[in-house]
């Protein structure tokens, strides 16, 4: 990881926060009731609702990583084939999903 990357850590982790703060004034969705939606309307509620924590590229895969207020979104992105692989709605982020792992 190159050095440069602990400073822009710390400036989206502080971005976070404050998204946090403003964001916690809206009504949030609860996971099971997105988890009704189809992919579209997840995704199109997660742009619209959630803060984006991180990115990470790999390949033609884009894994963007959401709070949503009290839980996360992973969305998986085939920049490739243009399309959404997946969306994972999880509680926490301590643990990834099978197939998912954060680089070294």
């Amino acid at each position: 990881m190159p050095p440069y990357s602990y400073h822009v850590m710390i400036a989206v982790t502080l971005l976070v926060f404050v998204g946090l703060m403003i964001k916690s004034s809206s009504i949030m969705l609860t996971l099971l009731q997105l988890q009704s939606f189809s992919l579209k309307r997840q995704d199109n509620y997660i742009w619209e609702y959630g803060t984006l924590i991180s990115r990470l590229i790999t390949g033609n895969t884009i894994i963007s990583f959401y709070q949503m207020g009290n839980y996360f979104a992973q969305i998986v992105f085939n920049n490739s084939e243009n399309k959404i692989e997946a969306i994972i709605l999880k509680e926490s982020m301590e643990k990834q999903p099978d197939g998912l792992h954060e680089s070294s």
